[in-house]
């Protein structure tokens, strides 16, 4: 991987993002929940409380109704990634996207995934 750009955000920074090149392609790979044995004990609590937002709501051009604290998670690094990835885009057309994560970053990968096609 190269040309690799970081991003985080939220409280403690519990949402984390990375756009890279590979030879595949572009990626953007969204970071899951922190571990609970992790090196910031505050950020790991904060990041499970956060998962545990469960409720349903309606984000803006997903398909019926999402997990809230994903929601969040997405609409926190959008702002953040979103031109980054149009001008990647922009200068590589031909290039495909891949949207991937682990765990919580799976989930909002498949989100931004969504609103990534729509940018």
């Amino acid at each position: 991987m190269r040309d690799i750009e970081t991003f985080s955000g939220g409280i403690a920074n519990i949402n984390a993002a990375l756009i890279a090149i590979a030879d595949e392609g572009l990626v953007l790979a969204i970071r899951g929940t922190t571990p609970p044995n992790g090196k910031d004990p505050l950020q790991s609590l904060l990041d499970w409380l956060n998962d545990a937002e469960a409720f349903l709501v309606t984000g803006n051009g997903l398909p019926g109704k999402v997990h809230h604290s994903f929601l969040d998670t997405l609409e926190d690094l959008w702002p953040k990634i979103r031109g980054r990835i149009v001008a990647r885009v922009q200068a590589a057309p031909e290039a495909t996207v891949y949207v991937t994560g682990h765990s919580k970053g799976g989930a909002v990968a498949f989100l931004a995934g969504v609103w990534v096609r729509r940018a």
